[in-house]
């Protein structure tokens, strides 16, 4: 893909600049208390996103790189004085963390989808840390016997929670409905903790540059990110006969999965099919429900795109991409989580086809030069 220079122009203001760091520091204190919920998550992200404007518009200016390193230290500081927590503290450091990892990944010309994977790895090491200086904290010691504790009080009232409305179901409809075996749960919960934390962080560093693309965007400084190109394949039917035609559309900063996380993902789907009838979770299965958990939300993002793209006639796909709308609707009348398979299905597909394009139209242009 093809990469402007990160700080060959900077469009933002002096005062614009000032502004951004005064909200840095004041979205960054909030997000770290914890106090206001999803308000809260609302504020990590948008600090996340304005850090990541303004140190690519500051490029190589290290006065202003050390001004947003020295506010987001300003509000570290902030959170030990309110909180007294060291888990709140190393939280308070959540923007700053991901803002540095897509920094640093454009400044190495890497695309979106690898800035996307190295803050959600910076930000599940950072909270994995705040985890563990809660266990620390709370019981004294960082051993498996205080981790398990420490999970089990966060999973139990969950579980506890389920039954109870399971109950008043059974009781409202007269039937009778089989408790949840907490044991196997609480097991399978710990045991699908990396996939989970990683892939809510995938979505949350998506809503992070999809936040910093906007930014960008209302104060017109959208060229900081790269331009590139969307390949795809379509068939069209012409007099005489079918033909296969590459379209290139250019776009800025746009997710593109490669054929490795395709043939990771399709590999640990497989196994999982595979152990899945084993009666004790296996490592091989945990490894790949963990790696399903971590990829299906980028190709989540894929399928899905693509069938908003069917919408407008640019989809990777062509008409299937708004065929798929039919089952679609009918699966969410019948079980609405298989949506999410679906459209990982197209995604699979999508990506497969895009990478295709893309190396034929590299090989078109090696065999004209």
């Amino acid at each position: 893909m093809d990469s402007k220079n990160i700080g060959e122009s900077v469009h933002l203001t002096i005062p614009a600049r000032i502004a951004f760091l005064a909200a840095i520091c004041i979205l960054s204190f909030i997000w770290s208390t914890g106090t206001l919920g999803m308000v809260g998550l609302l504020c990590g992200i948008l600090a996340a996103a304005l850090n990541i404007v303004i140190l690519l518009d500051a490029g190589n200016s290290a006065p202003w790189l050390l001004c947003t390193a020295a506010v987001n230290l300003a509000a570290y500081g902030a959170a030990v004085v309110y909180a007294r927590s060291f888990d709140v503290m190393l939280t308070a450091l959540y923007p700053l963390i991901m803002a540095a990892a897509v920094y640093l990944t454009l400044r190495m010309k890497m695309g979106r989808s690898a800035s996307i994977a190295a803050a959600a790895f910076c930000g599940t090491v950072l909270m994995l840390a705040a985890f563990a200086a809660a266990v620390y904290s709370q019981f004294g010691a960082l051993n498996a016997e205080s981790i398990n504790a420490a999970l089990d009080s966060i999973y139990e009232p969950i579980i506890e929670y389920y039954n109870n409305l399971l109950k008043e179901l059974a009781d409202e409809a007269n039937i009778t409905l089989a408790a949840v075996d907490a044991k196997k749960l609480l097991y399978y919960a710990k045991s699908m903790l990396i996939g989970s934390v990683g892939a809510v962080m995938i979505v949350l560093s998506y809503f992070v540059t999809l936040a910093a693309r906007v930014i960008a965007s209302a104060f017109g400084v959208d060229s900081i990110f790269p331009a590139g190109l969307r390949v795809g394949i379509s068939a069209k039917i012409t007099k005489d006969g079918p033909t296969v035609e590459i379209f290139r559309e250019p776009v800025r900063w746009r997710i593109e999965l490669d054929f490795v996380s395709t043939a990771v993902y399709l590999l640990a789907y497989a196994v999982s099919v595979l152990t899945a009838t084993s009666r004790n979770m296996s490592l091989p299965l945990m490894a790949a429900e963990n790696l399903i958990l971590i990829l299906s939300p980028g190709f989540f993002y894929c399928g899905a795109r693509d069938v908003v793209l069917g919408l407008r006639g640019k989809a990777s796909m062509g008409r299937m991409s708004r065929l798929i709308l039919i089952p679609a609707l009918l699966l969410a009348l019948i079980n609405p989580s298989s949506i999410i398979i679906l459209l990982c299905a197209l995604g699979v597909i999508v990506t497969f086809r895009e990478n295709r394009a893309r190396r034929k139209m590299q090989d078109n242009g090696k065999e004209t030069k």
